[in-house]
């Protein structure tokens, strides 16, 4: 069932996050898919890359923007396709990440 919902989130959490995107209410977004068939409790992970903590938390101005770039169309669109996730996946966790640069001991 991975396919069919990899399939299903490319016309709606891609697309929805391709307009965040463009918005610049995030940096990028990314899906990562195990190459081991039994890889432990999740075999898909979605992430999304924001620019600072404070972009995290609730905005009504920029809800409004995305509804307003997204449009009905998608909105229903997505209702509509996302109804058969519960029985494509069952959500592991979430978790909030942070990206950590390691610096090179020698040049410094």
């Amino acid at each position: 069932m991975g396919d069919y919902y990899l399939e299903g989130i490319k016309s709606t959490w891609v697309e929805s996050n391709d307009v965040a995107k463009s918005l610049g209410h995030i940096e990028d977004y990314t899906i990562m898919v195990s190459a081991m068939p039994d890889s432990g409790a999740f075999n898909i992970l979605l992430g999304i890359k924001y620019a600072s903590m404070a972009d995290i938390g609730p905005s009504r101005e920029k809800y409004d923007a995305f509804m307003a770039a997204w449009g009905e169309a998608n909105q229903d669109s997505s209702r509509e396709t996302s109804k058969t996730y519960p029985e494509l996946r069952k959500i592991t966790g979430q978790y909030l990440m942070h990206e950590l640069t390691m610096l090179d001991s020698s040049s410094e």
